[in-house]
C-alpha cells in the first residue's frame, strides 16, 4: 500500500489533523453564532431550530476532538485563537439579523 493510502503514514495524519482543526474551529463558530442568535429570533420555531442547530454543532465539536486525539492535533482545537474568534465575531449584529 503506497502511503498515500495509508491513513497512518505521518504527512497524512498531519493533513488530517489539520482538516479536523479546521473543521472543528468552523462549527465551533457556528454553534457560537446560533447561540447568540437565539434570543433574537422572530418567533418560537426560529427559536427551537438555532437551539437545535447548537446542539448538533456541539456533537460535531466533541466528536472531532475525540477524534483529533487519534491524530495529534486535539491541543490546537481545543483554543480557537482569540485574534480569528474575535474578528468573526465583530461584525455588527445587524449584518446577521434575521429578515422581519
Amino acid at each position: 500500500m503506497s502511503d498515500s493510502n495509508n491513513i497512518a503514514a505521518p504527512e497524512n495524519r498531519q493533513a488530517m489533523s489539520r482538516l479536523l482543526v479546521m473543521y472543528t474551529w468552523i462549527d465551533h463558530l457556528i454553534m457560537e453564532i446560533c447561540a447568540e442568535r437565539i434570543a433574537a429570533a422572530p418567533d418560537e420555531p426560529a427559536k427551537v431550530g438555532l437551539a437545535k442547530q447548537v446542539g448538533d454543532e456541539s456533537r460535531h465539536v466533541m466528536i472531532q476532538k475525540e477524534w483529533l486525539q487519534k491524530f495529534g492535533g486535539a491541543a490546537i482545537a481545543t483554543n480557537i485563537p482569540a485574534q480569528i474568534f474575535s474578528q468573526l465575531m465583530s461584525k455588527p449584529k445587524e449584518d446577521c439579523s434575521f429578515p422581519r
